[in-house]
């Protein structure tokens, strides 16, 4: 029987020692769950094989517990590579494996739904795209178009080939940017952008959509996904962010809470830090 599985791998972002917020994957949003519980589950419930998921974790003392917790509790593969330079982390993640095509996420993106999963990597396959995106656009001033999706929902599908190619592009200063190069050329990589899936664009509107910070970077993002988990009784694996658009009016009230935080947009970051070396 043929398998309904990507052939597709996904890598994880993860580490403990965030300067914001530390050990924020190891949070817990209810009695049961962790951040990361719910970053793993999404995609375990989504059509990636399983033993294509990898958590891309540096290679420091500071993380081996998160890499016990990961092993003991899903039993994934648990890469470790530098810490700083995530590009580095990442292409040595895809050589150990022979990644053709891969899923980027990071940790802090804790409702991905799988429908969201699925359908992006359905699309990038169907149109036989290198690169797919739904918010790094937001990242760099060299797209023409914005996102249609929320700080929260970000997804990247890569070739590989095409990661290798800005290899030696890559300094300290962007590093921990592992896409920059390829998103921030447009033009040169033929990217795409990851339209407004149908199941939410028929419950609310982008404007809507685009006020629900469901990103984890700070206490104040922390406080906001502790209140709508409650609220809403979400559970991991779930098409949760489906749900909070179903049921916008009901956390509304919550939306002040992360509202103000200070966004770190790549390409600022970058620019400073060239000026400043």
């Amino acid at each position: 029987m043929k398998s309904n599985k990507f052939n597709i791998y996904c890598i994880i972002e993860a580490r403990t020692s965030s300067t914001r917020l530390p050990n924020k994957v190891s949070k817990n949003l209810s009695s049961k769950h962790k951040v990361i519980d719910f970053v793993v589950q999404n995609l375990i419930n989504s059509k990636i094989e399983k033993k294509k998921i990898i958590l891309a974790l540096p290679k420091n003392k500071k993380n081996n517990n998160l890499q016990k917790y990961i092993k003991r509790k899903f039993n994934l593969k648990v890469f470790r590579g530098n810490e700083k330079n995530v590009y580095k982390r990442v292409f040595d993640c895809c050589k150990k494996y022979k990644i053709k095509n891969f899923l980027r996420i990071t940790a802090d993106n804790v409702f991905l739904d799988p429908i969201l999963i699925n359908q992006a990597i359905k699309f990038y396959n169907k149109k036989n795209l290198k690169y797919l995106s739904t918010r790094t656009m937001e990242h760099t001033n060299k797209w023409t178009e914005t996102s249609d999706y929320n700080e929260g929902s970000s997804i990247e599908i890569i070739n590989f080939e095409n990661y290798k190619k800005v290899k030696n592009l890559v300094s300290r200063n962007d590093c921990e940017y592992p896409t920059w190069h390829l998103f921030s050329n447009p033009k040169f990589f033929k990217l795409s952008k990851f339209i407004l899936i149908n199941r939410y664009k028929k419950i609310i509107s982008k404007k809507n959509l685009k006020k629900i910070r469901s990103t984890l970077d700070t206490k104040e993002d922390y406080n906001f996904l502790l209140k709508i988990v409650h609220e809403l009784n979400l559970k991991p694996g779930k098409n949760n962010f489906l749900k909070i658009v179903k049921n916008f009016k009901k956390i509304q009230k919550y939306l002040k809470i992360n509202k103000n935080i200070n966004k770190k947009i790549a390409y600022k970051i970058i620019r400073k830090r060239n000026q400043s070396s």
